[in-house]
């Protein structure tokens, strides 16, 4: 193990891209290039429908893939989290939590963000002013904890060569 401190890491990261290449697909409207991205990152109403269509298809298939992202979202968070508990163990470092604490709530918020989709798919567009709201603040505090979990991980390597080593 101490040779190759991540693999620990490794079957969760592997977990992560299986679920991310076997999410379920959502057919694209005209215009979209990424229909649950842009989902998250609806302002408005017209936000919404530009992305839902008009049909049913394109709602029952965000909601399958809003489900779906329940499984995605443990895989990601724990791989961040054990690949940061494994950084901060190996520097012997407290700072190495930080890491570990940004996985976690960018998986607290991510369920969080996906509640306010699914009450979006479920309710009429007359009651999305709510959840819109909430879904913005949820996504950004997701997005930025992943990224900045990422950087940490990063900056965590910043004076070690040779990365391959780790795995």
């Amino acid at each position: 193990m101490k040779k190759r401190p991540f693999l620990l890491a490794l079957p969760f990261g592997l977990l992560t891209l299986v679920l991310a290449l076997t999410m379920p697909s959502i057919p694209k409207e005209a215009g979209i290039k990424n229909p649950i991205v842009e989902l998250e990152f609806a302002r408005s109403a017209a936000d919404v429908h530009q992305v839902l269509g008009t049909g049913e298809e394109v709602r029952e298939a965000t909601f399958r893939n809003v489900h779906a992202d329940r499984f995605f979202l443990l895989a990601y968070s724990a791989f961040l989290a054990v690949s940061s508990f494994l950084v901060a163990r190996m520097r012997r470092k407290p700072w190495g939590w930080i890491g570990v604490s940004l996985a976690v709530i960018a998986a607290v918020y991510d369920t969080l963000e996906n509640q306010q989709l699914l009450y979006i798919l479920m309710k009429p567009d007359t009651e999305w002013g709510p959840f819109l709201f909430r879904l913005s603040i949820f996504t950004w505090i997701k997005w930025g904890a992943i990224t900045a979990a990422f950087l940490f991980l990063g900056w965590s390597f910043k004076d070690l060569n040779r990365f391959g080593l780790f795995f």
